[in-house]
């Protein structure tokens, strides 16, 4: 089994300096980091394949892209990689969210998943029902808080496969 990439997109010293959640800031490096790897695996699912900075050793992550350098006020230096900051407070969010919904019973709980809901139901007799957007089928966006989604918007991959055919065969 491949091994998991290092945390890139924030450390678990960040995330306690920025995070208000003070039981997640008690938490042990560690366990912050594991935390981070699944949001992580979880925003890449998200935005899709982009191009990878080439100066950036952690291949197996989406971020930082060649977009992605230092700018400086002399110009660019497109050597430098760094980590966008919507990127990196994503991040944070979604491991805020993680801790929240499934931190406490990660050993016997599936992951969270947060789908837009465009119908709900409560009958009488305590039944309910749900429907949701799109027939709940992008697991990508349903694995993400709202705020990550929000934070990551213009970063989500564009490519699409295509299919071509030859027009005689029909």
């Amino acid at each position: 089994m491949p091994a998991v990439p290092t945390p890139s997109y924030i450390t678990a010293d960040e995330v306690k300096a920025q995070s208000k959640i003070a039981a997640l800031i008690a938490l042990q490096n560690p366990d912050i980091n594991s935390m981070i790897e699944t949001a992580e695996d979880q925003i890449d699912a998200y935005v899709g394949p982009q191009p990878h900075h080439p100066e950036d050793d952690n291949l197996d992550r989406v971020f930082p892209r060649t977009v992605d350098y230092e700018r400086t006020n002399d110009g660019d230096d497109r050597d430098t990689a760094v980590m966008p900051y919507k990127v990196m407070r994503a991040t944070l969010r979604q491991v805020e969210f993680l801790y929240r919904n499934w931190w406490p019973t990660r050993a016997t709980a599936e992951m969270p998943t947060n789908k837009a809901i465009t119908d709900q139901d409560i009958g009488g007799d305590g039944g309910y029902s749900v429907s949701y957007a799109h027939g709940g089928v992008d697991f990508s966006a349903a694995t993400l808080c709202d705020d990550s989604k929000a934070l990551l918007e213009g970063f989500r991959s564009r490519w699409a496969g295509l299919s071509l055919s030859h027009p005689d065969d029909r």
